[in-house]
């Protein structure tokens, strides 16, 4: 009996983490941009010359409805990078709410899945990304700049700061 409510269980969570995996819709381009990595926030903030130029993959997706610009939303992965049951979840229910979406992977980009080198210097990158993802949604044609977001896990700001 326990291994029978077991395996219920178990094929309740896995049928609805299914149900909440999105696959790319038509709406959706798939571009890059240009980031940094940085080995501390000091050398952020300070502007100094960072430790590397990354070319971060992402999906720029939109949601059915035609407009001529979008409000838009940059999704941060969390610590535990990019899952299509989180971020991908959270984009399209956004979508869904009439907003483009922006959703990239920045450990893959860095050849990893996860903060390999430190802490900080993995989320000192992170926050580099997120603007650079920003940067790029505001130089886009059918996004209106004065309504994009970075939303992530204990992570919310407005274009422009």
């Amino acid at each position: 009996m326990y291994l029978r409510l077991c395996v219920l269980m178990a094929t309740i969570a896995y049928g609805t983490a299914v149900g909440h995996c999105q696959t790319p819709q038509a709406g959706t381009n798939q571009i890059t941009f240009q980031s940094y990595t940085y080995s501390d926030f000091r050398q952020l903030l300070a502007r100094e010359t960072p430790a590397a130029t990354i070319t971060v993959r992402a999906n720029l997706s939109f949601p059915e409805g035609a407009k001529d610009r979008y409000p838009a939303v940059v999704i941060v992965h969390t610590i535990g990078g990019y899952r299509e049951a989180n971020e991908g979840w959270a984009s399209a229910e956004l979508r869904k709410a009439g907003f483009a979406t922006l959703t990239y992977d920045s450990f893959a980009a860095r050849g990893t899945t996860g903060i390999s080198t430190s802490w900080s210097a993995g989320i000192v990158s992170a926050v580099a990304d997120a603007y650079a993802a920003l940067r790029l949604l505001a130089s886009e044609p059918k996004i209106d700049v004065d309504r994009i977001a970075i939303l992530g896990s204990r992570l919310a700001v407005k274009w422009p700061i």
